[in-house]
């Protein structure tokens, strides 16, 4: 795949939401780890951790996404 100039302006733009995102996690007391979905250019789902706030290490169904 080959990467433009334009579409490193994107990931960059994406990169640093999941950036902030773990940044959340790490002012509520998580380890630091943020997830943007994106597609065409629209997040599309986005999360952080939140294993503390929950109190659940084993949550099996998968993360619930905010958007």
């Amino acid at each position: 795949m080959y990467v433009t100039k334009d579409d490193d302006v994107w990931h960059m733009k994406w990169m640093k939401r999941a950036l902030a995102m773990a940044e959340e996690a790490l002012e509520t007391g998580e380890v630091p780890v943020g997830c943007v979905f994106v597609r065409e250019n629209v997040i599309i789902a986005q999360a952080r951790n939140r294993t503390n706030e929950l109190g659940n290490v084993c949550w099996l169904f998968g993360p619930k996404l905010y958007d």
